[in-house]
């Protein structure tokens, strides 16, 4: 086994356990799969899978470091990203995730990608692909790919919305006019799973301004290890299958999508 299947698997636990704390606390809630509306519902399920995944972590830690060659634990950055779709998870909706990557030196070696709802998790680390865990599959990981389209004018591709609202009303307009030049657009509010989905192939394309490294570290790599192309300049993220890459980049510089105010660097 070398180091980076190693390190993924460590991504993989991590994720997991922190989707374990989440589903458990659901569980107890009545309705189980609604949080009140109020924030510190959404606080409280962040915490608990923040709280998991720094007591495996630490634990891993001490174990860890007789099991790699070449890299060195301690000097691995940890991106955790405990409710990615919080919104989602306090409204009752079951689209949200539990997202860890593995970063040296500012590369992301691996990432996994848990869903709480639904027990599957996606992962992958640096140039050994994509794979997915899913409870309907038994215990296999299975091999996942982008999707095939060829035709952006046939593409169902998703959009990312701020919950700033004066920034917001700036991205409804540019999905107004990209929507028109896509087959459909849809808007899921979780980042993480989208970027999974377009992995998977389930969708074409995704787009959003002005991610949190934490919510993307993890996915981004486990799109681009499945063939999906991504770019990420001036504050704008997108993923899209390989075949209409160029042609989604096209139609978001032409919409003014890459033309919204700049961010500081997300990949610093």
């Amino acid at each position: 086994m070398n180091d980076l299947t190693r390190v993924q698997e460590v991504a993989e636990y991590l994720a997991a356990t922190g989707a374990v704390a989440v589903r458990r606390d659901q569980a107890q809630r009545t309705p189980p799969a609604r949080l009140p509306a109020a924030p510190s519902g959404r606080i409280r399920a962040q915490a608990l899978a923040h709280s998991a995944i720094d007591t495996a972590l630490d634990r891993l830690k001490a174990r860890e470091r007789a099991q790699f060659d070449l890299i060195r634990p301690a000097d691995i950055e940890w991106y955790v990203d405990p409710i990615g779709g919080d919104r989602n998870l306090a409204s009752g909706l079951p689209a949200y995730t539990v997202s860890v990557a593995a970063v040296l030196d500012g590369v992301t070696l691996a990432g996994a990608v848990a869903e709480p709802a639904t027990g599957r998790l996606w992962s992958a680390s640096l140039d050994h692909g994509t794979r997915l865990l899913d409870p309907r599959h038994g215990t296999r990981r299975l091999p996942v790919n982008a999707g095939s389209q060829t035709d952006l004018r046939r593409a169902l591709v998703a959009a990312g919305f701020s919950t700033d609202p004066a920034r917001r009303r700036r991205e409804a307009r540019i999905a107004a006019r990209l929507a028109t030049r896509v087959g459909d657009l849809r808007l899921f509010g979780s980042p993480a799973l989208t970027l999974c989905w377009v992995a998977s192939g389930a969708l074409d394309g995704f787009y959003q301004h002005h991610l949190d490294p934490h919510a993307w570290r993890a996915a981004v790599l486990i799109a681009q290890e499945a063939d999906a192309v991504v770019q990420h300049t001036g504050g704008l993220l997108h993923a899209a299958s390989p075949a209409i890459a160029t042609q989604l980049a096209h139609a978001l510089s032409t919409t003014d999508a890459t033309g919204m105010t700049p961010q500081p660097d997300l990949t610093a």
